[in-house]
């Protein structure tokens, strides 16, 4: 995920390894593989109160949901595909 980011956005460490009906590919102690929820509802728990869906902004010094951009190309979409 992280090779994905901006400089200055980094994914959340893995508090939990994936349960089945997730893809079971982000495990504690390695990098983050894949958000665990791209196409939720606005409210969902991954982008609130620190959720895995997170990414941490140095710059800023807070957690924020990926945007728009970051979510088409971590599912392989071109930059542009979803309208908001």
């Amino acid at each position: 995920m992280d090779d994905i980011l901006d400089p200055r956005r980094h994914s959340c460490a893995i508090r939990h390894d994936d349960q089945p009906s997730l893809a079971m590919v982000n495990k504690v102690g390695l990098p983050i593989i894949a958000l665990p929820t791209l196409l939720s509802f606005s409210h969902s728990h991954a982008f609130r109160n620190g959720g895995l869906g997170m990414i941490w902004d140095s710059h800023s010094s807070n957690m924020e949901k990926p945007n728009v951009y970051v979510r088409e190309w971590a599912m392989e979409f071109c930059i542009g595909t979803i309208v908001m």
